[in-house]
């Protein structure tokens, strides 16, 4: 069990456009072991959202996707991972950031242009 650290507000407010955006400044998250976005989402005209966290190694360089590597015969393939959220919801994800200094938050949707309000809030945990 690891003990709470920092607690940030990432973002709060409403999303705007289809295209992915920034959601918010990117946080420092480099005393973390562990990263838990709690994710209230009120659905707007848009038909689904997705929130995808990137990670960087220095600041200003949060372009790297959160993903999974996959694959057989010794062949990986890395999938970018996103969250998908397409009616109300109140979320949370505890992602394993050991080793990673800066976090960023991104969001996207599809359908009509984006008008839903989100609140996102990180909380970041050390382990002991």
């Amino acid at each position: 069990m690891g003990r709470v650290t920092s607690t940030v507000v990432v973002f709060s407010g409403t999303l705007a456009g289809t295209a992915e955006a920034a959601l918010g400044n990117e946080i420092n998250i480099s005393y973390a072991d562990k990263v838990t976005l709690f994710i209230n989402y009120t659905k707007g005209a848009e038909g689904t959202v997705w929130f995808q966290p990137k990670f960087g190694h220095t600041t200003a360089q949060g372009t790297f996707p959160w993903g999974e590597a996959a694959g057989t015969a010794g062949n990986k393939t890395l999938t970018a991972n996103k969250l998908q959220l397409s009616a109300n919801a109140d979320v949370y994800h505890t992602f394993d950031v050991s080793g990673l200094p800066f976090m960023r938050l991104y969001a996207e949707s599809a359908g009509s242009t984006a008008n839903g309000t989100v609140a996102v809030t990180a909380v970041m945990t050390e382990e002991l």
